[in-house]
């Protein structure tokens, strides 16, 4: 059967309030309809369409969520470099810096193959790895 591509924007889900969100909210009950829709399509109208998911977008608090990584204030707060922030102290808190290394050389940036590795080990030891959990 051929399948053709057509635009449309899907709101998997919203979330507002004075809390994170929970982690199942926007994992549990929403993905496993995307992966349903995915694999088996929908038929409407006589018509059967399938999901194709080019890209999703999420706020940069909530990027953790779906990549299972700490957040954009943690250690390794970004998802694209390896740079290890540090917290240094700001009145009554203490803020998280990333700076460029001393040396010039520029950060070294994740690749999917180092990902790949981080989330292994993190998965064996229970230990968050470069950011990974």
């Amino acid at each position: 059967m051929k399948r053709s591509i057509s635009g449309f924007v899907i709101l998997l889900s919203i979330w507002y309030g004075n809390k994170k969100t929970p982690a199942k909210a926007i994992l549990d009950k929403p993905l496993k309809k995307v992966r349903k829709l995915e694999e088996d399509g929908i038929i409407v109208n006589g018509r059967k369409y399938w999901l194709v998911v080019l890209i999703a977008t999420t706020d940069t608090v909530d990027r953790r969520i779906p990549w299972n990584c700490g957040q954009f204030n943690g250690e390794f707060g970004c998802n694209f470099c390896l740079l290890k922030g540090i917290r240094i102290p700001k009145g009554k808190w203490n803020v998280r810096v990333y700076s460029q290394p001393k040396d010039g050389l520029p950060v070294e940036l994740r690749t999917l193959e180092q990902h790949k590795r981080d989330m292994t080990l993190a998965i064996r030891t229970g230990k968050t790895v470069n950011g990974i959990k």
